[in-house]
């Protein structure tokens, strides 16, 4: 990924365990990957926590202009603009950030696995073509001088939960 790395105020010190994702922001995460097609869909993850319990709350995601070039397919670059604005002005915690993989289970591929943004939550969509995309989470973790991405239970919440 190609944004500027933010000082994520909601990054994971403690151990997380679980995403916890209402049902509406797991609607418009697949809705926006639709969207995006043929291209993939970017954004960021706003929320809460870890808990005493290792649980991640979203509370809202900002989706995010993929500036990579059309000609480059399965490829995302977040837009650094809205990404430093929303870090400067919002009250709300970066958790992490999401894409999409259009023809891809949502499981980190080789260039995901060379990146990522340690402390962070990345939640992946995937396959968007496929009639019910699925949603997957991972937290971010540095080891050595590769990035591991060790899967999270994502669970989504009744609306009011």
């Amino acid at each position: 990924m190609s944004a500027p790395r933010p000082r994520a105020a909601g990054a994971a010190t403690g151990p997380v365990a679980e995403l916890l994702v209402p049902a509406s922001l797991a609607t418009a995460l697949v809705d926006e990957a639709r969207r995006a097609l043929p291209r993939e869909s970017c954004g960021v993850l706003l929320g809460r926590g870890p808990d005493e319990n290792g649980r991640l709350r979203l509370t809202r995601t900002l989706n995010l202009p993929n500036t990579a070039p059309m000609s480059v397919s399965g490829r995302f670059t977040a837009a650094p603009e809205p990404l430093r604005s929303l870090l400067e002005s919002s009250r709300s915690e970066l958790v992490g950030y999401y894409h999409s993989h259009v023809t891809g289970a949502p499981t980190p591929s080789g260039d995901d696995l060379k990146g990522g943004w340690p402390g962070l939550v990345a939640v992946l969509v995937g396959p968007t073509i496929a009639r019910a995309p699925r949603l997957e989470a991972f937290l971010i973790e540095p080891a050595g001088a590769k990035m591991l991405w060790r899967r999270l239970r994502l669970r989504t919440l009744a609306e009011g939960r």
